[in-house]
């Protein structure tokens, strides 16, 4: 009689590689979208990606701790894919000092719902008090700057003055 021997893979969790954004805390002042991009792979396939988050108004009355999702894109059994995604900001209404938290999730085709999950990250519309100490900090360089050139051009000017000397005297001698 034959015998087969039968070996059962154990279905591996998803991984997500993100390319962008680059850094875990982030300002987006004037930006308008977040760049989303990210490498997906599953040993038996995908299923689909979306993003979880929730927006921290600090100068709202009421918290709102509502967390939200985004379907990313939904796959076909694929083992890898490079996501990339312009995630469109205006219909939050963002104000100086909100603060959106996010990560990305990963689901893969095994039916034990199987889902990877990222840290989040957060992308921070700075305050007007950050702005403005940026300004000072910005403001108190420009100052740094332009005493360090009023000073190069005093010493320049001083080494003009020791030149038409020297060349004063070198004519008086001829």
């Amino acid at each position: 009689p034959l015998l087969y021997k039968i070996k059962v893979l154990e279905d591996l969790k998803p991984e997500i590689y993100v390319k962008s954004p680059n850094q875990k805390t982030f300002e987006i002042n004037n930006q308008t979208a977040i760049d989303i991009s990210f490498r997906i792979n599953d040993d038996y396939g995908l299923e689909k990606s979306w993003i979880e988050y929730n927006i921290v108004k600090p100068n709202d009355v009421e918290v709102d701790s509502s967390h939200y999702s985004i379907l990313l894109n939904q796959y076909s059994n694929i083992k890898n894919y490079d996501e990339y995604h312009i995630w469109e900001l205006s219909p939050y209404n963002l104000f100086p000092g909100d603060q959106i938290n996010f990560r990305i999730a990963v689901k893969d085709n095994n039916p034990k719902q199987s889902i990877i999950k990222t840290d989040y990250y957060h992308a921070i519309y700075p305050s007007f008090e950050d702005i403005f100490t940026h300004l000072e900090d910005r403001e108190d360089e420009i100052k740094d700057m332009s005493s360090d050139i009023i000073n190069q051009i005093e010493e320049l000017d001083s080494m003009i003055e020791e030149i038409e000397l020297d060349l004063l005297k070198a004519s008086d001698v001829d």
